[in-house]
């Protein structure tokens, strides 16, 4: 079971391991950029220092996230199977003092919420374009819901402006 909040106090040697299943729906940022709001991820996290006495977070997160194709409007299940290992800074500016290898998770107060650091990874794990990953599994939609387009000719707003020509 992940607790709600993270306290200096957990970050110890050895490492403190978590594990849980978090609903998707609790996660608002990333509802938003889903087709459905049903879904959990199964998720590992350890807590520690590393050998400079900086808290750390290593995990592994693991869902089906519903998403709608761009290309054919469906909804299809984005596969995420992804390990992560974060430093837990306070401020942006720890944030810029860690050396570059190190990727830095900003905690407002000094307390670190499971549930963000693992919505977080999820949002970065998302496609820029949500698309299938078999490119034949879908077609794009058909033109205006099956209408067809209306053939006008690009010039058909000066036609009225001739004055007493005549159409050939």
């Amino acid at each position: 079971m992940l607790p709600g909040t993270l306290g200096p106090q957990d970050f110890s040697v050895p490492t403190r391991t978590l594990r849980g299943r978090i609903a998707v729906a609790a996660m608002e940022r990333l509802t938003d950029l889903l087709a459905e709001g049903e879904a959990t991820v199964e998720t590992a996290l350890e807590c520690g220092l590393d050998g400079e006495g900086r808290r750390t977070i290593a995990g592994r997160v693991q869902a089906r996230l519903p998403m709608r194709c761009h290309r054919c409007l469906q909804v299809y299940d984005h596969v995420v199977d992804s390990s992560f290992h974060v430093v837990v800074v306070e401020s942006g500016a720890e944030a810029e003092a860690l050396p570059d290898e190190l990727e830095p998770f900003i905690s407002e107060g000094g307390a670190v919420s499971p549930h963000a650091v693992v919505e977080e990874e999820l949002l970065l794990s998302l496609p820029v374009v949500a698309l299938h990953d078999d490119r034949n599994a879908c077609l794009p939609p058909a033109h205006a819901a099956g209408m067809t387009p209306e053939r006008t000719s690009p010039f058909a707003a000066l036609q009225g402006r001739l004055g007493g020509r005549e159409e050939d």
